[in-house]
């Protein structure tokens, strides 16, 4: 039976909150440390956010959602 994977974590980050927004919505960015995956989000509260990325002719596509 498949459920679906929900996962939830939060962490603080010690940094100005314009940077950490940077590094979560700028697609540039996020390939640094996402290994290359493109993202794909309009960033509205609710809104999915996908990652695309193909790793060793395998296709990975993970869908999440941002809330504040």
């Amino acid at each position: 039976m498949n459920r679906g994977l929900i996962a939830k974590a939060s962490i603080s980050i010690n940094t100005p909150t314009a940077k950490v927004w940077n590094a979560l919505t700028n697609p540039e960015v996020i390939k640094q440390y996402m290994f290359g995956t493109n993202v794909i989000s309009d960033w509205r509260e609710g809104s999915p956010i996908v990652w695309k990325a193909n790793c060793k002719e395998r296709h990975a596509r993970i869908k999440a959602s941002f809330s504040t």
